[in-house]
Parts: structure tokens; C-alpha cells; sequence
């Protein structure tokens, strides 16, 4: 069973869930209206299955510092999270998109970076939404071509990559160099075809 609050009512139940009225331990909470993001850590502390609320847009490193490892959970908790950083690692979003099974709001981020390319990968694969316009470094000092590649293809913004090294198929190599992406002015190219196309070499 299911207990609805309102958002008035949260700092009474972090100092006491029995006192209000329908608790238990053993179903959901869902709050209605918005909640501080000190609150929503504060609320990890009250035993329920989940809990449902919405939290006030705040920076990404404060939103990652949430707590969410109440042992009766018994599956992620619903909370609805606005990034309001205009820039982020892709890192720090993986981070709290980890902490809710609703997709995390990064509309305000307007530039992301990683010193890992899988990190990219892995948040524009995940359910974060607001992305698609946003420029992106990728900070590797080794990058796999065809990785850049699909990162090229992730946002409509400027990609950018401190790598001095890129590596992979000669055709992927390729397709990297000859796109808009910006590369270092140096870059060391190791090729790891077993055979390769002259085309391929000569491009």
C-alpha cells in the first residue's frame, strides 16, 4: 500500500515516520510537490520500498551526493532530477542518473566532458534527456576511432578530442580525421587492420 505526502509534510516524516498517519515500511512513498535536495537525502533514512518525489533543480555535484542505499529498497528510488550546471562531466551525470529510475533533466548543460571516452558512451546510451545540442571533449590521451566516431554522432555540437593518439581500423581512422571533429595538432595514428587497403593508407 502506498502513502501519499505532501512535500510540507517530509520533515516530519525524516524526524518520525510513525507519526504520520498510513505509514509503512513495507510499500512506496510519494510525495507531491517539490523537495530540497538535502531533504531527499535526509529521506534515505525512512524505511519504504521507494520513494517518489520531485527535487528542486540543483548542481550536479550535489545532486550525486544523495544517498540511496536504505536496505529495504527494493528497486530505485523515483526521483525526478533537474541538472542546473550548464557544464558537466559525463562522469558526474552517470553518477546521478545512477541514483533514479527517472530520467535525469541535463537540458541545461550545454557542455560535457570526459577523460573517458566509455564514460560518453555509456550517459548517451543511458536515460538522461535533454542532450543533442551540446559540445563534448574527449579527453583520452588514447582514443579508439570508431568510438569518436559515435560520439560524433551524439550531439549537434562541436566535438573536441586532446587525444595524442588514435587508433583502430584504417576506414574508422579515416572517417575521424576527415569529419569536424577537432583533433590535436599532433596526432600519432596506429593502425590495427591485419590487412590494409591502399585507399585506405593514401586517405
Amino acid at each position: 500500500m502506498s502513502l501519499t505526502i505532501s512535500a510540507a509534510q517530509v520533515d516530519a516524516l525524516i524526524a518520525n515516520p510513525n507519526s504520520i498517519s498510513g505509514y509503512s515500511a513495507s510499500g512506496p512513498i510519494i510525495i507531491t510537490g517539490s523537495i530540497t535536495k538535502a531533504q531527499a537525502n535526509s529521506l534515505n533514512a525512512v524505511d519504504a520500498t521507494y520513494i517518489q518525489a520531485t527535487v528542486s533543480s540543483d548542481t550536479v555535484s550535489n545532486l550525486s551526493g544523495i544517498a540511496v542505499n536504505n536496505s529495504t529498497r527494493t528497486s530505485l528510488n523515483k526521483f525526478s532530477f533537474v541538472v542546473s550546471d550548464s557544464s558537466a562531466t559525463a562522469a558526474e551525470l552517470n553518477a546521478v542518473q545512477a541514483l533514479t529510475s527517472v530520467a535525469v533533466d541535463a537540458s541545461n548543460v550545454t557542455a560535457i566532458e570526459a577523460s573517458d571516452a566509455a564514460a560518453i558512451t555509456t550517459l548517451y546510451t543511458s536515460s538522461v534527456s535533454g542532450l543533442g545540442n551540446e559540445t563534448i571533449s574527449v579527453n583520452d590521451s588514447t582514443v579508439v576511432a570508431a568510438t569518436l566516431n559515435t560520439i560524433d554522432g551524439y550531439s549537434t555540437g562541436a566535438i573536441t578530442t586532446t587525444a595524442t593518439t588514435i587508433s583502430g581500423a584504417a576506414s574508422d581512422i579515416n572517417t575521424a580525421l576527415a569529419s569536424a571533429i577537432t583533433h590535436a595538432a599532433d596526432i600519432a595514428v596506429t593502425v590495427t587492420d591485419t590487412t590494409v587497403a591502399a585507399s585506405d593508407i593514401n586517405a
